[in-house]
Parts: C-alpha cells; structure tokens; sequence
C-alpha cells in the first residue's frame, strides 16, 4: 500500500528556519517544483537586478546562478538559493523523509 506522500518545504537563513510549507507530491510536477523554489527564493532573498541577472545567459559575464536548483537524487531533496534558501524533501505523512529505493543487483 502505497502511503501519502508530500514536499516538504523550508525556508532558511542560515540554520534558522523562517517557512515551512507541506504539499501533497501529486499536486506539483517536477518542474512546477522547482518553479515554486526559484519563485520563493526571488521573493524572499532576491533584489530585482539578481532576478534579471539569473535569467542572462549562462555564458554572459553578468549571469548569476542564484536561482539554479541543486539536487541530491539520493535523498529526493532539492535545493535553490544561498541565503535566504528553500529545501524541498519528499516525505510520508509522519515527516519523515523518504529515500530513493535502492535497485535490486542482477546476479
């Protein structure tokens, strides 16, 4: 039986955790969650000239990558932002955090 399972969403400045945000997974795709950390970091971190710059070009020498997404695939959790920054995490329904399943080896 397949258990529920939701993005949990942190704001942090520092160690200090200043938001907190629980969706259901089936609510968001991939992409619209790494939207939702880009806009959230922008919102609460960013000045207008460090949003437009994120939009540049890589290769334009005024680009900055504050609104790049990092992923730890392992962990199902992905990042955006230096400070302030937002963490997503797949978790079940208790909060605990749920890890990608290990793949069986073919012997």
């Amino acid at each position: 039986m397949m258990k529920d399972r939701y993005w949990y969403i942190r704001g942090m400045s520092g160690l200090n955790q200043f938001s907190e945000l629980m969706i259901p997974q089936g609510h968001l795709t991939s992409k619209k969650l790494d939207e939702l950390l880009q806009a959230l970091v922008a919102k609460y971190g960013l000045s207008d000239e460090e949003i437009t710059s994120c939009f540049y070009r890589k290769r334009c020498k005024a680009y900055c990558s504050l609104l790049e997404i990092r992923y730890d695939r392992q962990n199902q959790t992905r990042e955006c932002g230096e400070d302030p920054y937002f963490v997503a995490s797949l978790v079940d329904s208790a909060g605990k955090t749920i890890p990608m399943p290990k793949l069986k080896s073919a012997h």
